[in-house]
């Protein structure tokens, strides 16, 4: 699950577009097979990025301010 704040960045996912939007209030799903993954956020490239463990089963959220404070990651629990 993605997060922006403020809401809107596109996500990118090892260097590559995903096409993808975060919100703000509401995460943004995409699937991403068990592995590392370097994810970035930002308006016209990745301003903030993070890598990120995907494991099975479990749904991680990656939200980031683009106003300098970085990325956060966390567990959000068990992939409904």
């Amino acid at each position: 699950m993605f997060k922006s704040s403020p809401p809107g960045a596109k996500v990118w996912v090892n260097g590559s577009g995903t096409g993808l939007m975060a919100g703000a209030g509401r995460s943004v799903r995409s699937t991403l097979s068990p592995g590392s993954y370097k994810v970035g956020m930002g308006i016209d490239g990745p301003e903030q990025s993070t890598t990120v463990t995907v494991k099975a089963g479990v749904a991680t959220e990656v939200k980031c301010d683009l106003f300098g404070a970085g990325c956060s990651i966390k567990s959000a629990g068990a992939c409904n």
